[in-house]
Parts: C-alpha cells; sequence; structure tokens
C-alpha cells in the first residue's frame, strides 16, 4: 500500500493524505495551534507554493548558519565523501541525531517566524523532518535524477527551506522552479506519476504545456532564504556550469501523514531525540510528538 500511494496520481495520494490525517492523533492539536499562531513576516502564498526573501530579520541567526557551513566545507574532503550514485549534490554533510538545541541549523530551523509560515502555508504544525547541507558542482554528463523537472513523492505538500550558503547566479545551478498552479496543470497533462517510469520529465514535455515564462529562477546572493513547497512544484536544479558550485542549508517540513512517517511517525521522526519536558507546545509537536 505504501509503494503504491507513493507511486499514484494526485488524486490517489489526496485521497491517502485525508484518510491518514483522520488516523493521525496529534492532527487536530496540529491544526489548532497552527490556526493560533502569531502571522509571520514570511507569508508562502498557497496558490504559488513558494516564497523568497533576500532580505529579512533573522540576519544575524542565518549568519551563524552560513558560518557553520562554511567551516563544514572547508574541512571536508569533498573527493572522499562524494557519493557515486548522486555525482551531483552533496546530502550527508550534516548528522541530524548530533544536533542540539544550541545549532545554529536546529535554532533557524525552530525559529518561531518560520515555523508559523511553515505552518500557515500546511495548515498545520508539521514534523521537522531534515536539515541538510548541499554541495552542487558540474559533472560533464547528460542530465539526470534531480536535474530533471519532477515533484517530490513524500506528501500532497511539504516545504523546503533553501538557504544560500553561496551567491547562486544562473550559472551555479539555481533551482528552477514552477508554480504550484501551472505545476498541477502539468501534471494532470501529463498524465504525471511519482512511480519510476514518470517521475522525471524533460524540459521539451514540460514546455509543451507551461511556458518558459513561468520558470522561476532562485538565485540570489548568501543568507537568501527561498521557501518552496517541492511536492506541489516541478523543480529542477544543479545544472551546474564549469568551475561552478552551489551551496545551500536545507530544512524540510512535513506532515506526520506523509508516506515515509506514517503509520508510526513517533518512532521514526529525526529530530525525537531533541525531545524534553521543558519545550513549549509547538516545539514538542515539531519534533515529533
Amino acid at each position: 500500500m505504501r509503494t503504491f500511494i507513493k507511486y499514484g496520481s494526485d488524486a490517489q495520494r489526496l485521497e491517502w493524505s485525508q484518510k491518514s490525517k483522520e488516523d493521525c492523533k496529534s492532527f487536530e492539536l496540529r491544526t489548532t495551534v497552527a490556526n493560533e499562531m502569531i502571522q509571520s513576516p514570511f507569508v508562502i502564498d498557497k496558490y504559488n507554493g513558494h516564497a523568497s526573501y533576500a532580505t529579512h530579520h533573522l540576519t544575524d541567526l542565518v549568519s551563524e548558519v552560513m558560518q557553520w557551513s562554511n567551516d563544514v566545507i572547508s574541512k571536508s574532503n569533498l573527493k572522499r565523501r562524494w557519493k557515486p550514485n548522486k555525482p551531483l549534490i552533496k546530502l550527508d554533510f550534516v548528522n541530524p541525531s548530533k544536533l542540539t538545541w544550541d545549532s545554529p541549523f536546529i535554532k533557524l530551523a525552530t525559529h518561531k517566524d518560520i515555523i508559523s509560515a511553515v505552518s500557515k502555508y500546511m495548515g498545520h504544525v508539521p514534523i521537522l523532518y531534515n536539515c541538510g547541507l548541499w554541495y552542487s558542482k558540474n559533472v560533464p554528463k547528460n542530465l539526470a535524477s534531480s536535474q530533471l523537472f519532477h515533484c517530490d513523492w513524500e506528501d500532497i505538500n511539504n516545504i523546503k527551506l533553501f538557504v544560500h550558503i553561496s551567491n547562486i547566479t544562473s550559472e551555479d545551478g539555481p533551482l528552477i522552479i514552477i508554480p504550484a498552479n501551472k505545476s498541477k496543470q502539468v501534471r494532470l497533462a501529463t498524465n504525471y506519476t511519482f512511480g519510476p517510469t514518470r517521475y522525471y520529465l524533460q524540459d521539451k514535455e514540460v514546455e509543451q504545456h507551461c511556458s518558459k515564462d513561468n520558470f522561476i529562477e532562485l538565485s540570489g546572493q548568501p543568507g537568501t532564504l527561498s521557501f518552496l513547497d517541492t511536492c506541489s512544484c516541478f523543480h529542477y536544479g544543479s545544472r551546474v556550469k564549469e568551475s561552478k558550485n552551489r551551496i545551500v542549508a536545507v530544512f524540510q517540513y512535513l506532515s506526520p501523514a506523509a508516506v515515509n512517517l506514517m503509520p508510526k511517525y513517533r518512532n521514526v521522526a529525526p529530530f525525537k531525540h531533541l525531545m524534553n519536558d521543558e519545550l513549549d507546545q509547538v516545539n514538542k509537536l515539531l519534533v515529533g510528538i
């Protein structure tokens, strides 16, 4: 069943998501708490599924994340740590189980204004599912995998927050996205499913149903914050030009009803080790009660 839903159509996945939310004991509480939150300065438009902020009030905290990230990159043996099955993007710089409440990553990921923005968009307080540091470089091969248009499979929606660690231009392999409303049209027109045969789409096929005028490039200076619903929005990235690279910190927020968290999300929540009795209700929900 889990595999069927993971690879199903929009309609099948929506039905599964609604049923899973009904079965999730904390979902009503998560919805109530989200509705009571004060509106964040960050607003993610539900029609488009994304928002970017080149300037914001979290400069000091984001600077901590950038400094920590650059220190990790400078001390890493990139050639040794590069995964042969994923040569374009580095995913294993951050070990979630070793992060604490003092980590810049956790402080940013749990900041009240970040969580309010994500919760208002998703309609409930989510679970913090991942904190990562991604390093993309040029690889002279045909485009493949995440370099092609796709929508993430975990749920009908989610939010990934991308923090630009490096300056990202059109040559550095920025994310290229299609807004959520246009992406839905493309999925219907292409009979898109999240399975292995229809997961990645070539540019030409997408452009038959969506003008390139609708493509949005998430470039920007270091410190830029980009919120993106990667389940609802077609996107690709890491088309890095020769001698260029891209470094981003990535934070993912999922519903407890997500395919890879149900049925017992409390057992698999990646940050459950951060749970303690002194946390407020929002942070307890965020790490997986």
